[in-house]
């Protein structure tokens, strides 16, 4: 029995050396993909933190490329300002033009009326003189 014994536990030591190997190598791939997920785990980490730092850099120049509420309300004053101006000289002219054209038609209306007084004086002469004419020749 000895002998059968000794083979037994001679097997058994195997066994148990062939799982102690099988669990070696195991904890030892699960080291490596510790370390290698950790070795990942930092370059995502930079990744993130570089693009956040770049997001941050634009809207830090984007923030100064924008106006504050006092600059805004000063431009748009100007603005009004300017706008009011321009449109106080355009309506000046627009009342000169009116002027000039109330005149220029003034004018051409004496001019028409003054035609038409003369039309109406000379055709006054000519009925006159035929008055004349035909009162001269019947009554001789």
């Amino acid at each position: 029995m000895a002998d059968w014994q000794r083979k037994f536990e001679n097997e058994r030591d195997r066994r148990y050396s062939d799982l102690r190997a099988a669990d070696q190598r195991a904890l030892q791939i699960k080291e490596t993909a510790d370390a290698t997920a950790l070795v990942l785990a930092a370059q995502l980490q930079a990744e993130k933190d570089e693009r956040k730092n770049d997001v941050l850099a634009r809207w830090d120049v984007d923030r100064n490329t924008f106006l504050t509420r006092a600059e805004y309300a000063n431009a748009h004053q100007n603005l009004v300002d300017r706008m009011d101006t321009a449109a106080g000289n355009t309506m000046g002219k627009v009342e000169q033009l009116e002027r000039a054209l109330n005149l220029s038609q003034g004018a051409s209306g004496g001019i028409q009326r003054f035609r038409q007084n003369q039309t109406a004086i000379i055709t006054l002469v000519i009925a006159v003189a035929a008055i004349i004419v035909t009162f001269v020749v019947f009554h001789h």
